[in-house]
């Protein structure tokens, strides 16, 4: 069972990379990180890491993706999508930065667990 997570980020590098080394620790095979204040120091640090996949939501971006909406959540919803479309997991986990997936352990196995046609699951973060 493959799993990955998508965030819009507009925190301090170090906290990405703790976010996304945790959640490759979990087993985590994807991790796409948006970051809302594009950061090329920031997209280079992030992308040494396996399985992330960093993208700059510059002009660019938005001016692709339906332009910048003011409302974060509205951007929150777009870069989920924008994951969804392209991720290659079974499960999407839609996260924010500061949260951490918790599980005692066996991820995977909970995740095989959850019953068709369930397609959504509430997990637990600290």
């Amino acid at each position: 069972m493959s799993w990955g997570t998508v965030t819009l980020a507009d925190e301090p590098i170090e906290l990405l990379l703790a976010f996304a080394a945790w959640h490759r620790e979990l087993g985590a095979s994807e991790i796409h990180i948006f970051l809302d204040r594009p950061s090329q120091r920031g997209a280079e640090a992030l992308s040494a890491v396996p399985g992330v996949i960093v993208t700059n939501c510059d002009e660019l971006f938005w001016a692709a993706n339906g332009g910048r909406h003011a409302l974060q959540t509205k951007r929150q919803e777009v870069v989920a999508n924008f994951a969804y479309a392209e991720a290659q997991v079974d499960w999407l986990a839609h996260i924010d930065a500061d949260e951490f997936i918790y599980s005692d352990g066996g991820f995977e196995e909970e995740l095989a667990a959850i019953p068709d046609p369930v397609h959504g699951a509430i997990l637990p973060v600290r």
